[in-house]
């Protein structure tokens, strides 16, 4: 016999397991760990379990509201019939399974005989809308549709779940709405952003140099990760720390984020150039040789790991 925890100290799921045993089962072993730690007390009790004949079952009732508890009440008349209820030695229940769980408890603690007397009526229990139900079934079908009970044009349940209705949808429209409409308004939002320079509205020029040299840092970042991640060059990133660039984190990171924000930052630094009046006859002869030597670098890069390595 396991020894009580005093009244003031929680109790352990060991201790509890231990009582709950020798409640159903009898007493425990005599090679019982009593005195050990709560982990080794559990796991002797579950091969203790574990090792009865016939082996323990127990019926479960899963969540889902009044909805779970009437799915559960034809459950627990298909397993009367079935003459199975009385094979389990366990009720788990959680969430709307607690309302049949606590039903069925109820039931067998009121009734003059007990399970076997519960199991009698649920296994002559009419089809459902039948007046000549037991007590509690009928008392389970009259409240299982406690949200509207009354229904009828001119009943107020009808129109306060009618309410109900459009205020959850509402509420749920005002949350889901805003975020299907900042991608809508995406494109709206560059052509607004790229109309900005005007001749009304002149753009310093700082500005627009800004966004261009940003652009084009995101897009050179992009075509460095594209290039390090090529498979021709696999072989070259035994290191761990090179392989995690391979990993979807760091491609939306490194690659396709900055690429997507690069165009539409060349985008507008052009369409600022091109609105404040800027041609091509402007441009100067340092930035047709920057042009050229990235592009010449990105070209370079990309067809030199494309090669495969002579190794």
């Amino acid at each position: 016999m396991t020894t009580p925890a005093p009244q003031d100290d929680p109790l352990t799921l060991a201790t509890i397991l231990e009582e709950e045993t020798e409640l159903l089962h009898g007493p425990l072993p005599k090679d019982h760990p009593v005195g050990a730690p709560d982990a080794v007390r559990t796991a002797a009790l579950f091969r203790h379990i574990h090792a009865r004949h016939p082996k323990r079952a127990g019926l479960c009732f899963s969540g889902g509201g009044i909805r779970s508890a009437t799915f559960g009440l034809g459950v627990l008349q298909s397993l009367a019939r079935l003459q199975l209820l009385n094979k389990f030695d366990y009720l788990s229940t959680v969430s709307g399974g607690g309302y049949i769980g606590s039903w069925l408890t109820a039931w067998i603690h009121r009734h003059p005989h007990g399970l076997d007397g519960v199991i009698e009526d649920l296994r002559v229990t009419p089809k459902t809308g039948a007046t000549e139900a037991p007590p509690p079934v009928q008392w389970l079908r009259n409240y299982s549709n406690y949200l509207s009970p009354h229904l009828g044009f001119l009943s107020a349940d009808s129109w306060t779940l009618f309410g109900i209705y459009l205020r959850n949808l509402h509420l749920n429209w005002m949350v889901l709405l805003p975020l299907l409409m900042v991608p809508l308004l995406v494109p709206r939002w560059t052509i607004a952003l790229a109309q900005l320079n005007t001749p009304g509205l002149t753009l310093p020029v700082w500005l627009l140099q800004a966004v261009f040299m940003i652009g084009l840092g995101l897009a050179v970042m992009a075509l460095i990760y594209l290039h390090l991640c090529r498979p021709t060059l696999r072989e070259y990133r035994r290191n761990t720390r090179w392989q995690t660039l391979e990993r979807q984190h760091w491609f939306l990171v490194a690659c396709l984020g900055p690429l997507i924000t690069s165009v539409l930052f060349l985008t507008t630094a052009w369409a600022w150039f091109r609105n404040g009046g800027g041609t091509l006859e402007q441009l100067s002869l340092p930035h047709a040789i920057l042009g050229g030597v990235l592009l010449h670098t990105s070209s370079s890069t990309q067809a030199a790991g494309s090669f495969p390595s002579s190794r």
